[in-house]
């Protein structure tokens, strides 16, 4: 990529003025920055990696920290104050980024502050301070002297680095639950999740196979993030039965986010429930309600899909994101008919099973059928009456 130093410069201070404008807002984030800049995303995080090896999603973190060190460092407010100035929402996430950033976290800013201060002042006094000849005697006093204050900041030292080390454990493993002493490091957990079944809260229990079809949708849309490692939907499948914690399943799944949801069915009217958890920490980092008509339901799930990869500032190629907002029919009850297909299917063919269900994949071919004589285009319907009649 071929591009000069002054057009470098006007590029980042320029996406850094950007960001620098919205520092407050906590939802300002790599689809607003891209908005404002008037770039394709794809566009922007190309030139964002050629120059500073960062992503979107980084840089915007990087700008944020940078201004909360000079607020620290200026002592113009507390650390959690600081913390939602620049735009973190979380005061713990915010002690996380900064401490990765800077190799320690923002309560020691002042602390450092006024550790070079002494040192400064130390430097001036000695330099002022011209060398007399002394005494024998005053000589090995002196030397003594020193010894002994050597020996009193050794053992100072010592005992501040257990001290700090504790502190550092009892912080990280008990408090933040940031340090992971099993599977994958915290790097790659970053971006790692688990679906959970969804609640069906509709009166009708018939209606659970409508709120599994949602919850798989989501889950689908998830696995074209090639930023993010989702759990497959059987893995997730033993976590319907019994109300394990957040950080159990995290633990048991190996994934560092659980999104919980429920489905609620009245009518023609439907309302989906989704909370995004961080497990590790037993945070609840976006939850949100989404009320729709029946016919109005499709393509909410890529809307949920990808208002979660925001939330976790995952990066999207501009492909990923167009086939996340793909409509797969504009046929409502052609779509309903493939979720009861669907559900059907999954049901005759589950692990928990003993025996294999032959009438109800026949059952669940009927509805395939039912789908694509109300939409013929319906290309989804068709792979599962393929999968139906493989299963036979």
């Amino acid at each position: 990529m071929s591009v000069n130093i002054s057009e470098k410069r006007a590029f980042l201070n320029r996406l850094a003025k950007i960001t620098g404008a919205n520092l407050a807002n906590d939802q300002f984030g790599v689809r607003e920055l891209t908005r404002e800049f008037g770039m394709s995303r794809s566009y922007i995080h190309r030139h964002l990696k050629a120059f500073t090896n960062q992503s979107i999603s980084q840089f915007i973190r990087t700008v944020r920290l940078e201004k909360a060190m000079e607020m620290l460092r200026e002592n113009v407010a507390s650390a959690a104050e600081v913390s939602y100035n620049v735009g973190f929402s979380s005061p713990a996430y915010f002690n996380h980024c900064f401490h990765e950033h800077y190799g320690f976290p923002p309560g020691e800013v002042k602390k450092r502050l006024i550790a070079e201060d002494i040192e400064e002042n130390k430097v001036l006094e000695e330099s002022a301070v011209e060398p007399k000849q002394l005494p024998n005697d005053v000589v090995t006093s002196t030397a003594t002297g020193k010894k002994l204050t050597l020996y009193k900041v050794f053992l100072i030292s010592a005992i501040s680095l257990v001290v700090i080390a504790l502190f550092w454990f009892y912080y990280t493993v008990l408090i933040n639950g940031s340090f992971f002493p099993y599977g994958l490091s915290q790097k790659d957990k970053e971006l790692s999740i688990v679906v959970l079944p969804f609640k069906n809260l509709s009166d009708n229990p018939n209606n659970q196979y409508f709120a599994d079809g949602v919850r798989e949708d989501i889950l689908n849309d998830l696995y074209w993030i090639t930023a993010l490692r989702v759990v497959s939907r059987t893995s997730a499948e033993q976590f319907r039965e019994g109300n394990p914690s957040a950080r159990k399943i995290a633990r048991k799944m190996d994934v560092k986010y659980v999104l919980e949801g429920s489905v609620r069915r009245h009518g023609e009217k439907v309302r989906i429930s989704v909370q995004l958890i961080d497990a590790y920490r037993d945070e609840h980092l976006w939850s949100s309600r989404f009320d729709r008509e029946l016919d109005d339901i499709i393509g909410i799930q890529g809307e949920i899909a990808l208002q979660i990869a925001s939330k976790l500032k995952a990066v999207l190629p501009e492909n990923e994101i167009r086939q996340i907002e793909k409509i797969p029919t504009q046929n409502a009850k052609a779509y309903d008919y493939y979720l009861q297909a669907r559900f059907l299917l999954h049901k005759a063919n589950s692990e928990q099973r003993s025996d294999f269900d032959k009438e109800g994949v026949k059952n669940c071919i009927q509805y395939y059928e039912k789908a694509i004589s109300e939409d013929e285009n319906f290309a989804a319907a068709y792979a599962g009456l393929a999968k139906a009649w493989f299963s036979l």
